[in-house]
């Protein structure tokens, strides 16, 4: 008799997307799109920005994420200053344990807990919408809200598992907010996963960027073709270290980028990363890419 020992961990894909000003006056039109992204991606958790109130939650709960699969809920969700920000998850994988407001100037960092529903492990996700636009004044907005931030992740408990994700607006690796975020002089830093040097917006970098999906004006939005990268997901050095919860190699993800659309819009035939369906999806509903990444939660145990 042989018996072979296997590793046996719960594995999720967690999702940002900035849904560019949500609801306003047309999820008629775009909803079916949302639909299309997130049934073909199937996230265990979606986390958004640009979500403006609850009936745009409530909008996009019912209307988006339980029609395209099943079994998600909403996070609390925090009317603040400005546009906003929500979690979506599926009830069998995941808890909602908290929603905290993190004030800025501009708008807030949400900070959203979830408990994985068969290990315990708690996990943090900062979701994160910095000033946008060029410039030194900016920069230091930026700089002014990463700091913010970082105060709180420099709070948590040693080891302790969090992430952030959504639209930094960063344009390079110079950047003063994006090296405070980086900055490992305490304990709270992230990781990126790319060692991207200088400035990102150039071909070069073309399969990182993630807006914008257009090249011509409708239902607001940029019209830059892709040439940014503003959509991020970095990382705590526990999910990058074996542990309770640990990111998965090669799967962090600029949903639809297959870095031969730089400075053109994402569904211009052939899109090799996406069919032709979905790349339409991307380009009518934002201007942003989603990005998704995944994790496996609890310690590996052999199971016979």
């Amino acid at each position: 008799l042989t018996i072979t020992s296997i590793l046996a961990q719960p594995t999720y894909k967690i999702m940002s997307y900035n849904l560019l000003n949500y609801p306003g006056s047309d999820t008629s039109t775009r909803n079916p799109y949302y639909r299309t992204t997130v049934a073909s991606v199937n996230p265990d958790v979606l986390v958004v920005q640009e979500i403006t109130s609850q009936a745009g939650v409530n909008g996009f709960l019912n209307n988006v994420m339980n029609v395209a699969s099943s079994g998600y809920a909403a996070g609390t969700f925090i009317d603040g200053p400005d546009t906003d920000c929500e979690i979506f998850y599926k009830t069998s994988a995941f808890s909602f344990l908290a929603n905290n407001a993190i004030p800025t100037t501009l708008r807030n960092i949400y900070e959203f807990i979830i408990r994985e529903n068969s290990t315990g492990d708690t996990l943090r996700i900062y979701s994160v919408h910095l000033k946008a636009s060029t410039g030194t004044t900016n920069e230091q907005q930026r700089l002014a809200e990463a700091t913010i931030l970082r105060n709180y992740t420099d709070a948590l408990p040693p080891n302790s598992n969090y992430l952030v994700c959504g639209d930094f607006n960063f344009y390079g690796s110079t950047e003063p907010g994006y090296q405070k975020l980086l900055n490992q002089s305490t304990q709270g830093y992230f990781s990126d996963l790319y060692n991207l040097s200088g400035t990102w917006n150039n071909g070069a970098y073309a399969q990182y960027h993630t807006q914008s999906t257009r090249t011509r004006q409708f239902g607001g939005g940029a019209t830059g073709g892709m040439d940014d990268r503003f959509d991020l997901m970095l990382f705590s050095p526990s999910l990058l270290q074996a542990g309770s919860i640990d990111y998965i190699s090669n799967t962090y993800t600029a949903y639809g980028n297959d870095g031969l659309h730089y400075n053109d819009s994402i569904n211009r035939p052939p899109n090799n990363a996406v069919s032709q369906e979905i790349a339409n999806a991307l380009h009518y509903s934002s201007d942003h890419l989603p990005v998704f990444a995944s994790f496996k939660f609890g310690q590996a145990l052999p199971v016979e």
